[in-house]
């Protein structure tokens, strides 16, 4: 008895399957359109400010385009090696946060940049696999003229501050501060718009 009742729902799940197949054509199906109108693409090569994002997006809105920089980092014996950088952004998440790729003859990485609107604050993600993998997370504000991001390091930070900022150019530099808020320079950028 079982088996009959089995294949008799079997039997009906199939022409279910077949009426719902003839009755609703390819042409019927609405999709959604993807929201992709102000990601990078040939008309915009580094996307678009989406008007419905935070309004703190624009602060960073500097870094999009292409920049020719030259880097300057710290050995742990305390001297400096300097070499020369490529950092590219862009609009991502169809215009709600920027993303950056870096390339230098020795770091290779990229970070994310999202203003999280229920913390009041810039969040940045930092993911590098050359010379070796490494990431972390930092979060700021604007504070004064800089755009400055912090993140907890045992009883000290680190601190990441983008300064001397223009539509052309801008300087990075990051320190580690000690518990009695000693600031170390750490790696030091200087960046100049492509033209």
């Amino acid at each position: 008895m079982h088996s009959s009742i089995n294949v008799y729902i079997a039997t009906i799940l199939i022409l279910l399957l077949a009426v719902s197949h003839t009755a609703i054509s390819k042409d019927d199906i609405s999709i959604p359109s993807m929201p992709t109108e102000f990601e990078p693409n040939s008309l915009q090569p580094y996307g678009a400010l989406n008007p419905n994002a935070p309004d703190e997006t624009k602060q960073f809105s500097f870094m999009v385009g292409e920049f020719d920089c030259q880097d300057k980092s710290a050995r742990p014996d305390g001297s400096w090696v300097e070499s020369k950088v490529i950092w590219n952004s862009s609009y991502f998440l169809n215009g709600s946060g920027i993303q950056d790729k870096f390339w230098s003859e020795t770091v290779v990485a990229t970070g994310t940049r999202i203003f999280d609107s229920a913390k009041k604050k810039w969040v940045v993600n930092y993911f590098q696999t050359s010379p070796a993998y490494y990431s972390g997370v930092w979060e700021g504000l604007i504070e004064g003229s800089d755009m400055v991001m912090r993140a907890s390091r045992g009883e000290g930070e680190s601190r990441l501050t983008f300064h001397n900022i223009n539509n052309d150019s801008f300087d990075w530099r990051g320190e580690s501060i000690d518990k009695d808020g000693n600031a170390s320079a750490f790696w030091i950028i200087n960046c100049q718009r492509k033209s």
